[in-house]
């Protein structure tokens, strides 16, 4: 998590041209299977920087379900911090190496 604040608010304060959106890759923030990552909460994290460089910021992070089950998550903040939209990843793959069910990841149950 924090290498991803730091990348954008470096980015940010570069004096480039101005940025509406940042958008992050799935889990990008922590990585598959590791919930812990460097001990930032992500979504809090994510909103105080869409804050800070007045941008939003769309991010992939571990959700869970009302069942408590893990899913591939990926949310939108707008520049105040507000969650914008939030979706469970549907379709999560459960084959060979890069099996997310295997890694516990449960599908959202509503296709945007």
């Amino acid at each position: 998590v924090a290498a991803a604040v730091a990348a954008i608010s470096t980015h940010a304060r570069s004096g480039g041209a101005p940025v509406d959106v940042y958008v992050l890759p799935e889990l990008s923030p922590l990585g598959y299977g590791n919930d812990q990552g460097d001990g930032l909460e992500v979504e809090p994290a994510m909103k105080q920087l869409a804050r800070q460089v007045n941008a939003a910021v769309a991010f992939g992070h571990q959700g869970t379900t009302p069942h408590g089950h893990p899913t591939i998550r990926h949310t939108v903040v707008a520049p105040d911090g507000a969650v914008l939209a939030a979706y469970d990843k549907v379709h999560v793959c459960d084959y060979g190496d890069c099996s997310e069910t295997a890694m516990g990841y449960r599908p959202g149950d509503t296709a945007v």
